[in-house]
């Protein structure tokens, strides 16, 4: 389905929730799939006045978050729809907003990193990124929709997201012609901000078929290999150097690698890989101490070389964790058919 084949306004499309950038899998029920709940129009409207600029319709806000706001705009021309971030708060390198550099040109395109297809500063200097529209949600949205990920989702969507984070940290792509040369131009990039609710379905889903990715929100992302200090990041996806003091806050790949084992974590046992918050404590200062990091295998559900795999991002020394590169090529050999 092309996106310009969508029509947001038509009242069995799927309802948009807050999340960027997808739409609320109303048809998608936890007991498998099925028709959808109901024939009601959507429970957003045509804003009155639809908001023009830069070519594009602003259809409705996506969503909210401590960098800005997203929202769903269509082309005048194409018709085609995009996920616009809007922020004020950004770095620049080189003359353009850092985030701009690292997706537009540093990445410029990987099928599991969402695209980039341009971007517009209005006259109060807001910054408008123009991403390729998701139209099956995100992570945290289906993970709300399901009551089990399967044992083929779990390795589909684990090396999916290794094959991301490797293409970041060593410029390797596995289906490319020379797979360990990096693109001209590439640097490497930590991402720092990992999570479900940045992690895009492309498609909506349906059938069997593991859902095809793309790494989203790359407003924390840095060309630094090792930073340190405080960061806006959910904690919850954050390895033990991520807490403590905050001054010995250490950022870095080894994080990112953490950060896709605690999502398969949360997929494959409903949590993320953190200790419960007793009744007594403040969640943030709980979130904060990295005792709390308590990352289990997976249940007999799943096999053990997976829970393997996972665990071996969920060492709570970063030395001892598995470089995404690695990772990559554990995960092909285990489950060679994608």
């Amino acid at each position: 389905m092309e996106y310009g084949d969508i029509d947001p306004f038509n009242p069995f499309f799927p309802i948009p929730v807050a999340g960027f950038p997808g739409f609320d899998l109303g048809w998608f029920s936890t007991s498998g799939f099925g028709p959808p709940r109901s024939n009601q129009p959507p429970s957003w409207e045509r804003p009155r006045y639809p908001l023009i600029r830069n070519g594009c319709e602003e259809l409705t806000k996506l969503g909210q978050s401590a960098q800005g706001s997203v929202f769903l705009a269509r082309s005048l021309r194409t018709r085609k729809l995009y996920a616009v971030k809007e922020t004020h708060q950004y770095d620049t390198r080189y003359g353009e907003p850092t985030e701009v550099v690292i997706v537009k040109d540093i990445i410029r395109q990987h099928r599991n990193i969402i695209q980039l297809r341009d971007y517009h500063f209005e006259p109060d200097n807001r910054l408008l990124m123009y991403y390729d529209f998701c139209a099956g949600g995100d992570l945290e949205t289906l993970m709300k929709r399901v009551d089990f990920i399967s044992e083929a989702w779990m390795w589909g969507l684990f090396l999916q997201l290794a094959d991301a984070i490797a293409f970041l940290h060593y410029g390797y792509n596995r289906k490319a012609q020379h797979p360990n040369n990096p693109p001209h131009g590439w640097q490497k990039i930590v991402h720092g901000d990992i999570k479900p609710g940045n992690v895009f379905i492309k498609e909506p889903v349906s059938g069997g078929a593991c859902p095809k990715i793309a790494l989203g929100d790359f407003g924390s992302a840095t060309l630094k290999p090792i930073t340190y200090g405080f960061f806006m990041t959910d904690l919850r996806y954050q390895g033990p150097e991520q807490t403590g003091p905050r001054h010995l806050r250490q950022m870095s790949a080894m994080n990112d690698v953490w950060s896709v084992g605690a999502v398969m974590h949360e997929l494959g046992h409903g949590l993320p890989p953190i200790a419960q918050i007793p009744f007594d404590c403040d969640p943030s200062q709980w979130l904060q101490d990295p005792r709390t990091r308590d990352p289990r295998s997976l249940s007999r559900d799943y096999s053990r070389i997976l829970s393997n795999n996972m665990m071996d991002t969920l060492e709570l020394d970063p030395e001892d964790r598995v470089r995404s590169r690695q990772l990559v090529g554990h995960l092909v050999k285990e489950f060679p058919r994608h």
